[in-house]
């Protein structure tokens, strides 16, 4: 399965009724009759796809805790090429991803760790964040004061997608300690910020708890973690990721506010006040989440 292999124009065999209109000129009646008949088809294209979508779901909801992890990895790998594209320029959610963050900057302390880094976008603001405050001391930073990137044990990222966890390396450079595994299974701790972002949504209702004590262990008491999410979740489509939004349509569970609230605070951490929402497009924005470990 190959999700960069796009098919060209010349390629696609168009509807009847769309070929003919294209012929040339018709009457008005005949318009009429082949736009709803055009209609017809677009709908059973469409059941066809919702048929699809619900296969897809059965087959994922019998898979293991270990089958979904390796499915998550085989899915981003596929995603890897497009992923920076599409997130920042077709979509615009890292800009509201980096708009949000600015809102966590007071909690951002070393040792730093993003459980699912993806291509390393949000620890890029973050770090930027970081090194910002030292040179201008213009915020008012939590005790102790944020120490510039220095040695890989400060920050660390982890990803489950080889090709996603290489591209977050490149751009992140060297300085920081990479690790290729599963959230769940996370086994390094005593860091004081944990970053996830737009993660919830996309595992099932009963992974979600085992995240956020995957979380948990990996901060120190006092710790924070920095999450953003949609709201709502919306996948936004284009044309070279249709394959892998038909994936994410079909087993999406996406969280509300109040729920996610609901999973931290059952599981060891207090909601702290401080939060911010980003719009990303008219339908949906980014909204940021920060939970101290109790």
């Amino acid at each position: 399965m190959d999700g960069r292999r796009q098919l060209r124009k010349d390629q696609v065999e168009l509807p009847r009724p769309i070929a003919e209109l294209l012929k040339g000129k018709v009457s008005v009646g005949r318009l009429f009759e082949l736009v709803n008949e055009f209609a017809v088809e677009k709908r059973k294209r469409d059941l066809v796809i919702e048929r699809a979508q619900v296969a897809i779901k059965q087959v994922y909801d019998g898979f293991t805790p270990e089958e979904r992890v390796r499915f998550f990895a085989m899915l981003y790998d596929q995603f890897s090429d497009r992923y920076d594209e599409h997130m920042g320029i077709e979509t615009r959610h890292y800009q509201a991803i980096e708009a949000v963050m600015q809102y966590a900057a007071p909690f951002l302390r070393m040792p730093m760790v993003d459980l699912t880094a993806g291509t390393g976008e949000p620890m890029k603001y973050a770090m930027g964040i970081i090194e910002r405050s030292e040179r201008k001391r213009e915020l008012k930073i939590v005790e102790p004061l944020m120490a510039p990137v220095q040695d890989s044990d400060e920050v660390a990222i982890n990803e489950i997608s080889e090709r996603m966890l290489a591209k977050a390396w490149a751009k992140l450079g060297k300085k920081v300690a990479h690790l290729n595994g599963s959230a769940y299974d996370f086994s390094l701790k005593g860091f004081r910020t944990v970053l996830c972002s737009q993660t919830f949504h996309l595992i099932k209702d009963e992974d979600k708890p085992r995240l956020v004590r995957a979380i948990h262990h990996a901060l120190v008491p006092g710790g924070v973690a920095v999450v953003m999410e949609e709201d709502p979740f919306r996948i936004s489509p284009t044309a070279p990721i249709e394959s892998v939004a038909l994936f994410i349509r079909a087993i999406a569970m996406p969280v509300s506010p109040q729920h996610l609230i609901g999973y931290f605070t059952a599981n060891g951490f207090t909601k702290l006040q401080e939060r911010a929402v980003a719009p990303i497009d008219e339908f949906h924005s980014m909204r940021l989440h920060l939970f101290e470990k109790r």
